[in-house]
């Protein structure tokens, strides 16, 4: 039976750096998904504010949902800015010394698969981090856009009402 230490070592390293990889990815889609949902709340929050200057009963409640998708809009925008995602590879100057000691392969793609381990780590809380605050985004927009519709809750019960008698 043949000694596969080497081959495993090399195998991990690479799936590592996949790692890193698909979490540059991942964090790439979430901010686009983010920047259009800011998009569409900040549209939506244009629409309340036109809908608002039309009504004279409803302007209360179209402005406060306004101002909830804006606050919205904010939230996905925060989770879309630059977090300086650790990304796969390393520098030359890295591995001088490595080079200058004559250390294995097998060391310092174990010393390397490491420090991938600890920067996987790292992206993971900034991942974690930000799909709370677009979390926190999607349910203030829930609440911008129910505002208006709770406050038209009465007129729609009594017309639903109204029309069964």
């Amino acid at each position: 039976m043949t000694n596969n230490k080497s081959y495993i070592i090399h195998e991990a390293y690479r799936q590592s750096e996949k790692n890193l990889e698909y979490e540059i990815s991942l964090g790439i889609a979430a901010d686009q998904r983010a920047m259009a949902f800011c998009g569409w709340m900040v549209g939506a929050a244009a629409l309340l504010t036109g809908l608002a200057s039309g009504s004279a009963n409803n302007r209360g409640a179209l402005y406060i949902g306004a101002f909830f998708l804006i606050f919205s809009a904010a939230l996905a925008g925060f989770s879309a800015r630059p977090i300086q995602m650790r990304a796969p590879g390393a520098k030359f100057s890295d591995m001088e010394k490595d080079i200058k000691d004559d250390v294995p392969l097998d060391e310092v793609l174990v010393e390397m698969g490491s420090h991938n381990d600890k920067d996987s780590l790292k992206n993971r809380k900034k991942l974690a981090f930000n799909g709370k605050v677009i979390l926190a985004s999607y349910l203030v927009a829930i609440v911008g856009l129910s505002i208006p519709i709770f406050s038209k809750m009465p007129t729609l019960i009594s017309w639903i009402c109204g029309d069964l008698t």
